[in-house]
């Protein structure tokens, strides 16, 4: 099935590639994502998934691409609604792509949606007081609670959602944990890591953790997969409407060369991304080994959403949000 976008502009990078285009559907098209127009997905017997992507990275449009081929890639139709905060203007992005593209919060107050996405943010070594949208942030994480079925919170967006909920802090790392890692699931049966192999790689780039102890701690938390070396990787709620997630399975192949490019002769984040260059060779293409299961990953949150949320969106504000759904398994 198809994703429904509006014709976003391409991002930058993609025209240093060389490759010509005219809007960013017409890129997705080309490198085979289904794109659907708006009146033909009205005459399809199927309510579209309403996927709200609040994107509070500083590279916008590189961010959009990045969930609209995850999510395009599933054989679910999806609708994307992108988000950024009022309290808070982008100084990366033009006005014009966030006014166009963008809505606010208040613009969208009274909406429902069958998911959300919460993005990470460059600013792990600000404490949380410190975030200029802190106060937005947490009233978009509560209004979410009533009006989203299934939250799904990525790298500081999740760590900023554990502060707010449980009071969990994040930590410090002594270095970087940056490049290309190992992973394994703790619990085969769950929906969510359905598919994945015995041992899979994931794209990791954050300077702080969550400590494995005080998640353990949380008896209505489930830890579902992690890496020996970087900790923790994907966390959810029993109820399984609240998703954790620290690293990147949506990453591109260049992704990672463009943060180390970004940051070379910065203190502390000079080093050459663990596992990612072919012979730890910068000059070397990366070869993406990760693509399949990030598909997986998105697919089944998903199919996790579409299993259990309402055909009509309003019965979200009188649903129990904390009891189990039909296809979760107790351990």
């Amino acid at each position: 099935m198809p994703i429904i976008l509006p014709k976003l502009p391409i991002a930058a990078q993609i025209k240093l590639d060389g490759i010509r285009v005219i809007d960013e559907a017409h890129y997705l098209k080309h490198k085979g994502i289904q794109i659907i127009e708006e009146d033909a997905a009205r005459h399809q017997d199927i309510r579209p998934m309403e996927i709200l992507l609040l994107n509070l990275m500083p590279n916008k449009q590189g961010t959009e691409e990045h969930f609209a081929r995850v999510l395009g890639h599933t054989p679910l139709q999806v609708r994307l609604t992108l988000l950024h905060t009022g309290t808070y203007k982008s100084t990366h992005e033009s006005p014009e792509h966030l006014s166009t593209f963008y809505k606010t919060w208040d613009e969208i107050l009274h909406k429902q949606f069958d998911g959300m996405i919460i993005t990470g943010a460059p600013i792990e070594f600000l404490q949380w007081n410190e975030v200029q949208y802190w106060k937005e942030l947490c009233s978009i994480f509560d209004w979410a609670q009533q009006n989203v079925y299934s939250r799904l919170y990525l790298c500081w967006g999740a760590q900023a959602a554990l502060q707010h909920f449980y009071g969990i802090e994040k930590f410090v790392l002594p270095e970087k944990a940056f490049g290309i890692f190992p992973h394994t699931v703790r619990d085969w049966r769950h929906p969510l890591v359905e598919g994945l192999d015995d041992e899979f790689l994931v794209p990791v780039a954050r300077n702080t953790t969550i400590k494995t102890s005080d998640i353990e701690a949380i008896p209505e938390l489930q830890i579902l997969s992690e890496s020996t070396e970087t900790g923790l990787h994907v966390i959810q709620h029993r109820n399984g409407r609240d998703t954790y997630m620290f690293n990147h399975p949506e990453y591109t192949a260049n992704t990672l060369n463009a943060e180390y490019t970004r940051d070379l002769g910065k203190i502390a984040q000079n080093h050459i991304p663990h596992n990612y260059f072919p012979d730890n060779d910068p000059s070397k293409k990366p070869v993406n080994r990760w693509r399949a299961h990030g598909r997986i990953f998105y697919g089944n949150w998903l199919r996790q959403m579409y299993q259990n949320t309402p055909f009509d969106l309003r019965e979200l504000m009188t649903m129990q949000d904390d009891a189990p759904i039909g296809d979760m398994v107790e351990v």
